[in-house]
């Protein structure tokens, strides 16, 4: 979903920031933060390690925490993205210092542990300005035309234009392929399979309706 979202981000030309949120409930077992943020370098998305619930909370695996991402939203408008009990209105509450409880986070204490905001809502917050989005479990790219796709995995067409011959899918066995030949069991070749991975599966959604019939 990730990266779904930040094929969007380059192809609406807006920057992204990638926040890892709740933090103080982190597993290193089940999640590696700093592989996931990593992957990312060749878009130069900024991450943040924060705990929304936890003022106290400091980065412990990334530099970036919650006062560095205080500090790029002033003289902003940003909309928080992500799935349902994220932690995007609690964010926005502990970005305002307090000052703004928002209705979403009312009407969660009111249903007893909903954490779902069913409306979008956009906050003034004195030195920025954020939209609070509804979660989604998903985001459809079936738009896209292949060739935008491929721009809009900016890092993956770059790594391609490496491949011997100009046509190549990336398949398994594909003599030339710069992707095949990557050794997956070195971190670097892992950091960019994995992002050739998220492309791959994209593609197939993409390619499922023609691009001819794609709306403008």
């Amino acid at each position: 979903l990730i990266d779904r979202y930040l094929v969007r981000s380059e192809y609406w030309d807006i920057p992204a920031y990638l926040i890892f949120n709740k933090m103080d409930l982190y597993d290193k077992e089940e999640f590696d933060i700093a592989f996931e943020a990593e992957r990312l370098k060749w878009l130069n998305v900024e991450c943040f390690e924060l705990s929304a619930a936890n003022g106290k909370y400091s980065p412990q695996f990334l530099e970036q925490g919650f006062q560095t991402l205080l500090e790029k939203l002033t003289g902003k408008t940003a909309i928080l993205v992500g799935q349902s009990g994220v932690g995007k209105s609690r964010l926005i509450t502990e970005l305002s210092e307090g000052r703004i409880t928002l209705l979403s986070a009312e009407t969660n204490r009111a249903n007893k542990g909903s954490h779902t905001t069913t409306w979008a809502e956009l906050i003034d917050g004195e030195r920025f300005a954020l939209i609070d989005s509804p979660g989604i479990r998903s985001m459809s790219l079936s738009d896209l035309t292949k060739e935008e796709l491929i721009q809009s995995f900016s890092d993956v067409q770059e790594f391609a234009t490496k491949c011997k011959f100009v046509s190549c899918n990336h398949a398994e066995n594909n003599k030339g392929c710069f992707f095949q030949a990557l050794n997956p069991d070195e971190k670097e070749s892992q950091l960019i399979l994995s992002r050739l991975d998220s492309y791959k599966r994209v593609l197939e959604e993409v390619a499922d309706i023609p691009d001819w019939q794609k709306k403008p």
